[in-house]
């Protein structure tokens, strides 16, 4: 489906993500909007990128314009890249001062350490690190038996290696 979007000359799309992919990809495009569900997404994008005359209602007025328009690529990477910039600044920040502003996020994460909190009194898994390689763990073991040859012995050997990562996290 990327290859597709990504190789194709002009997109003609009904779906945000295309809209998204037509975009990353500085491909030309016209989407089709519906009126009973999605609007929003796309009014943020039409908003932020200056793109309203690439959106119809119909596929009508598609033969009604005239589609040598092109979005203004340039405008829209120089401001993908400022908001992925302004993003990544407030995802660190969250992170380091451990701000939401979920109005439930404080009750949710007293929840949480309570329930790390039993995990780790009731149970050898006494670390998330445990927990992601007890889940890689299980998922090499079911692939090593559905998978044969070379890849059946790969993740045999995965397995092993991460129960003996876990022998040293905790009681197996």
């Amino acid at each position: 489906w990327l290859k597709s979007i990504s190789d194709c000359e002009f997109l003609i799309t009904d779906s945000f993500h295309g809209v998204c992919f037509a975009l990353i990809f500085n491909k030309p495009f016209i989407c089709i909007r519906n009126k009973k569900r999605g609007n929003t997404r796309f009014d943020t994008l039409i908003e932020y990128f200056n793109i309203a005359e690439n959106f119809v209602y119909s596929i009508d007025e598609i033969y009604q314009k005239d589609w040598k328009i092109r979005p203004d690529f340039k405008s829209i990477n120089e401001k993908v890249v400022q908001k992925r910039c302004s993003d990544l600044e407030i995802i660190r920040k969250v992170l380091a001062e451990g701000y939401s502003n979920n109005p439930v996020a404080e009750e949710n994460k007293i929840l949480n350490i309570e329930y790390l909190k039993t995990l780790n009194k009731n149970s050898p898994m006494k670390t998330i690190k445990t927990l992601k390689l007890k889940t890689n763990y299980y998922r090499c073991k079911i692939l090593a038996n559905v998978v044969f040859g070379a890849k059946r012995e790969h993740y045999k050997d995965k397995k092993k290696f991460i129960k003996e990562q876990l022998k040293e996290e905790c009681i197996w």
